[in-house]
């Protein structure tokens, strides 16, 4: 019975079937979450004002090390930012990017706050 019981467990059809389950509770909940329209509305501006910072930043080529900084985006559940993005100053309006990555984090705490 024990000699059956672990070759069961070690089998590659268990582990098969256990990932399978796992992909499929995963699945559901993610398509449950995306029914809400307010979800999609802040995935949608999230997504919209990352696009906006990223076309701010542009290639971030710098000729010094002083005009290389560093941009906190996002906001994670737990507290504090969800990404650092390199910026040059070079090229880059620092003010204007301040204000999206502002913008953004609001947005991503929206989404936190719904999802959550």
């Amino acid at each position: 019975m024990i000699k059956y019981y672990s070759t069961f467990y070690r089998s590659q059809k268990f582990w098969l079937a256990l990932c399978t389950a796992i992909c499929l509770c995963i699945q559901a909940a993610s398509l449950q979450a995306n029914d809400d329209p307010e979800i999609k509305k802040a995935e949608d501006s999230m997504n919209n004002l990352m696009a906006q910072i990223q076309q701010t930043i542009g290639d971030a080529r710098c000729e010094t090390q002083k005009q290389c900084r560093a941009l906190a985006v996002g906001s994670r559940a737990c507290g504090g930012p969800s990404a650092y993005l390199a910026y040059s100053t070079l090229n880059t309006d620092a003010k204007k990017l301040k204000n999206l990555a502002k913008r953004y984090g609001l947005a991503n705490r929206q989404f936190n706050r719904l999802t959550n």
